[in-house]
């Protein structure tokens, strides 16, 4: 048996997890052109197609929520996944936020 790239067992893993579900079955030819497809969504993203060990650490650390995960490749993952974010202004409850101990003393006046 030949050994598959990285990309053909990801896209028989989708597959498989497709039949177990019930949603559908895909024939075993049919995975090149879901491999394809894969490749193009992390073309899209910007993510490696061969990625070293540093991106499954990103994407690891991007689901554990971790504070180092660069902002703009989670925008373009979101944005390949057709989603995008929302930002809105919450007011905190008073005494909560305090600007000067969060971001340091500037120097400046205040006006």
């Amino acid at each position: 048996m030949a050994v598959k790239d990285p990309l053909h067992r990801i896209a028989e893993q989708v597959a498989d997890c497709f039949a177990d579900s019930g949603y559908a079955f895909i024939e075993q030819d049919k995975t090149d052109g879901l491999a394809v497809m894969l490749n193009s969504f992390l073309t899209v993203a910007g993510i490696p197609v061969n990625p070293p060990k540093d991106s499954r650490r990103w994407l690891s650390d991007l689901e554990a929520g971790k504070t180092t995960a660069e902002f703009g490749l989670i925008l373009r993952t979101l944005d390949a996944l057709g989603l995008g974010l929302d930002a809105f202004s919450v007011e905190p409850a008073p005494g909560e936020l305090d600007l000067d101990a969060l971001l340091g003393e500037t120097g400046s006046e205040r006006g």
